[in-house]
């Protein structure tokens, strides 16, 4: 099979990420990265451990000479998010990532490339290969479904670990280190309202093009939620032309900003719908920020209905979206430029006569996700539903002493002559979940540069991820 990234080096490690995006891996499905990974292990002698979720810890003896240094830890995670464009044919559950180079970047052709977390399990891979690399005793970690909450972390067993100092591969880019970050939780809102017989025509709204991503990497930017985007032309154009709510279908993924939303309603005047539901998206989408200029609507007819949402349960569900929290909500009182805690509403489904939305507060302070939480409570309660926590892990704490971050800072300014932004990322990072098995520990994140994480646009900088690769070969042989 034809090698798209052959001629990169160092060419292990692009060897290793090429192969990563032939083994379909999103997450729940990380078997056979994981029968990769142990095969990968047990060719070359390395001591492993692989846990019933497919976590796996392989570790390496110490390079000559550095047995008595204290052993340190690399982690990233194997599974992958999978989304794609709607036009694009794709089964991630068994079709290899088709890989471009462009401009210097790798990017997939209309999915989701992987690279978050790839980079990291390739990175890993490339140095337990190499038996030029110097380190101390290194364990590498690669866990699983970590996409869907950081259930592999929350679930390792710790004691397999005997780092105290580890470095994650998930965060940042050369120059660029993530020294805390904010914790998080799903709560999944369901609502079981009346239906009644329907007498109108069926009309269905769908909203696409738009730009998708991370919902934490993203939540600075000024990027559109598809969903909210449908239910604020919902609403207006219940004012000016009631109808009933069939069904609200959007979003994949309750991490990623939804891409596009379909809205199923029984109108008594199709024509007059379809006319001011455009005028509404056009005046609209004049307010959407650039990465969203693909956003579009279309229309089609479908007939008559059988049954809809009473006109009742319509106008609840309406104005539950409309109060449903979505976006920044605070910004730490000592830095207004690091968020503190937000929400994002990644999902909302129709079955019957039951909406289930799926949303994710973050916070980087456990009182002001508990206060998010309630306020979802609270919106359950007004509105009839019943809602389920769940999936939560802690934040990781800024530690204004670590070692790990000063010596990558040293290095990084020796290999590339770039100071070291210090960062805490609003988005979910494994360093608080494992650290607390730990006890008290070193951690620090970095990464490659990568863009458009959890969208079809995800691409990885290939000079940035090469130098990445040497930061952290390097950081290991200084190491003390």
């Amino acid at each position: 099979m034809e090698r798209k990234l052959a001629g990169l080096e160092p060419e292990r490690l692009f060897y290793y990420f090429e192969e990563l995006t032939r083994i379909p891996r999103g997450s729940g499905n990380e078997k056979g990265v994981a029968d990769f990974i142990c095969a990968f292990a047990e060719k070359r002698g390395l001591e492993y451990y692989r846990d019933a979720l497919h976590n796996v810890l392989i570790t390496k003896k110490a390079s000559p000479g550095r047995e008595k240094i204290a052993p340190v830890m690399l982690q990233g995670h194997i599974d992958m998010v999978c989304e794609k464009d709607p036009c694009v044919v794709h089964d991630f559950t068994r079709d290899p990532i088709e890989l471009l180079i462009e401009d210097g970047w790798i990017k997939a052709n209309g999915t989701t490339l992987g690279a978050d977390n790839g980079v990291a399990v390739a990175m890993m891979l490339a140095i337990l290969e190499d038996a030029s690399a110097v380190h101390p005793t290194l364990e590498c970690l690669f866990t699983a479904q970590e996409e869907v909450g950081l259930v592999g972390a929350r679930a390792f067993d710790g004691t397999k670990i005997k780092s105290r100092r580890f470095i994650n591969l998930d965060s940042g880019k050369p120059g660029r280190v993530s020294a805390g970050c904010a914790g998080a939780e799903r709560d999944t809102l369901t609502f079981r309202y009346p239906q009644s017989g329907a007498d109108g025509e069926l009309v269905k709204l769908s909203v696409s093009g738009f730009a998708g991503g991370h919902s934490a990497g993203n939540m600075r930017s000024t990027r559109e939620n598809a969903i909210r985007f449908t239910a604020r032309i919902l609403e207006f154009l219940y004012k000016s032309l009631p109808f009933r709510l069939v069904s609200l279908d959007g979003g994949n993924k309750m991490n990623a900003y939804p891409l596009g939303c379909d809205a199923v309603i029984v109108t008594p005047d199709a024509a007059k719908t379809e006319e001011l539901a455009r005028s509404l998206f056009c005046e609209y989408k004049r307010g959407l920020c650039e990465d969203d200029a693909g956003a579009k609507i279309e229309f089609s007819r479908h007939g008559k209905a059988a049954e809809a949402f009473t006109s009742d349960s319509t106008r609840r569900l309406l104005d539950l979206l409309t109060l449903l929290p979505n976006g920044v909500n605070s910004r730490l009182a000592s830095d207004y430029d690091i968020l503190e805690s937000s929400t994002s509403l990644g999902i909302v489904r129709t079955d019957g006569k039951t909406v289930t939305l799926t949303v994710m507060p973050r916070s980087s302070s456990e009182t002001r996700l508990d206060e998010l939480a309630e306020r979802f409570d609270a919106l359950a309660r007004t509105f009839g539903g019943e809602i389920l926590h769940s999936d939560r892990y802690p934040g990781w704490e800024y530690d204004p002493d670590s070692r790990l971050r000063a010596l990558y800072t040293k290095v990084c300014k020796d290999l590339t002559g770039l100071d070291t932004e210090v960062v805490v990322a609003h988005g979910g990072l494994e360093c608080g979940v494992i650290g607390s098995k730990l006890g008290k520990f070193d951690a620090m994140a970095t990464s490659a540069h990568i863009k458009g994480a959890h969208s079809p646009n995800e691409r990885v900088n290939i000079d940035t991820f090469a130098t990445t690769y040497k930061i952290i070969r390097e950081m290991l042989a200084r190491m003390e």
